[in-house]
């Protein structure tokens, strides 16, 4: 049975970028497809739109575990779990987020639970921290713009830069 973990699992969701124009912290609840007899709470720097459809295959091989979801900016995942961490309080069972040095920095001050599993031990070794922080995706990304249609000001030079920009600024 699933229970209330504490301290958290912590996952790392490297380079899954969110799309323009969403909106964080919404909260969905997916119930289980049979009698349920767990409950999973992800927090997570997703959105919604982008894990319902992880989430409805995962309750495919677990049908009596139910899942509640919600939707972080990251520095505000890390800013929660953070506090809840040092006040020794529940802060979900698992969390997701493309912000690695957060995660690490949490996992590093105790705040993580190791698991291991048959599918955490085919991880490669550069995606997997002390068995503590898991990354399961990759996506390099190259930055390439036109500069007629995007003004100096707002060049980006850094990955959150370039996140802002297509956030608040997609056209």
């Amino acid at each position: 049975m699933w229970r209330q973990l504490r301290p958290i699992s912590l996952v790392a969701v490297l380079g899954f970028a969110s799309p323009a124009g969403a909106v964080e912290g919404m909260r969905a609840f997916f119930p289980a497809l049979e009698a349920e007899r767990g409950r999973l709470v992800i927090n997570g720097a997703t959105d919604i739109e982008a894990m319902e459809p992880l989430i409805r295959d995962f309750q495919e091989t677990a049908r009596d575990v139910a899942i509640d979801y919600t939707d972080y900016v990251t520095n505000d995942l890390y800013r929660d779990a953070d506090i809840a961490c040092r006040l020794k309080q529940p802060f979900g069972d698992l969390l997701l987020s493309s912000s690695v040095d957060q995660l690490v920095k949490l996992a590093n001050d105790g705040c993580a639970l190791t698991h291991v599993s048959p599918e955490t031990r085919d991880v490669p070794a550069w995606a997997n921290w002390r068995d503590e922080v898991f990354g399961f995706t990759f996506e390099p990304s190259v930055m390439v713009y036109h500069k007629d249609f995007v003004p100096p000001e707002d060049v980006p030079h850094t990955h959150g830069e370039l996140t802002d920009l297509l956030r608040f600024k997609p056209d």
